[in-house]
């Protein structure tokens, strides 16, 4: 799978950083002079998929951690029903089987096993993605666009980090292996914004 591949499953499919600007409608939001060079090749190389952004959002200070950011996220994750997947991608399984959520659950009465700070999810066994967001470059992600921009990135898109091998590791979205790519014609003309390569 390599990058243009995606423009088959996303009406929109850009570099991290190009999708910050567009919901931020900011420029260069998330990169600044003297950033590490593993940060600048994250936001660059990370690849996003999702739906046209209809609604900006404002950069704001956080106010609250990347794992609490999280847990929200998946909290809204859990809850959004089937039918209403908000702008994530167009074609293929339904919300509740996003990536970001998986290996979590609505806590019942009674339940072993929930997760520290947070008394409504039950955490049935370790998730990749979550544990991508222990890295420093969240936090300083989190710094740059604020709790709203990067709940929305974990709810609203599908995340794709590069690995070494020349795959992607995961971190959000719909799993990619269970998207049908839409017949000819149904998908909008993509946009490829920013993915190198392209």
């Amino acid at each position: 799978m390599n990058a243009l591949s995606f423009k088959d499953y996303y009406p929109v499919v850009s570099a991290l950083g190009v999708y910050f600007d567009a919901l931020l409608d900011s420029k260069d939001v998330c990169v600044r002079p003297g950033d590490p060079a593993g940060f600048k090749r994250f936001v660059k190389t990370t690849i996003v998929g999702y739906s046209p952004i209809v609604k900006t959002c404002a950069r704001e200070e956080p106010t609250h951690s990347v794992r609490d950011t999280a847990i929200d996220a998946i909290c809204q994750l859990l809850r959004t029903p089937a039918k209403d997947i908000g702008s994530g991608p167009k074609y293929g399984e339904s919300r509740c089987e996003n990536v970001f959520a998986d290996g979590y659950t609505a806590k019942k009465d009674g339940s072993k096993n929930t997760v520290p700070g947070d008394s409504s999810l039950l955490n049935r066994h370790i998730n990749s993605s979550t544990v991508e967001l222990n890295k420093k470059r969240w936090k300083t992600l989190l710094d740059r666009v604020g709790n709203t921009a990067l709940k929305r990135l974990l709810t609203e898109t599908s995340i794709f980090i590069p690995l070494k091998n020349k795959n992607y590791h995961q971190v959000s979205g719909v799993p990619f292996v269970s998207l049908k790519r839409p017949p000819p014609g149904q998908l909008d003309v993509p946009q490829i914004q920013n993915i190198i390569g392209s």
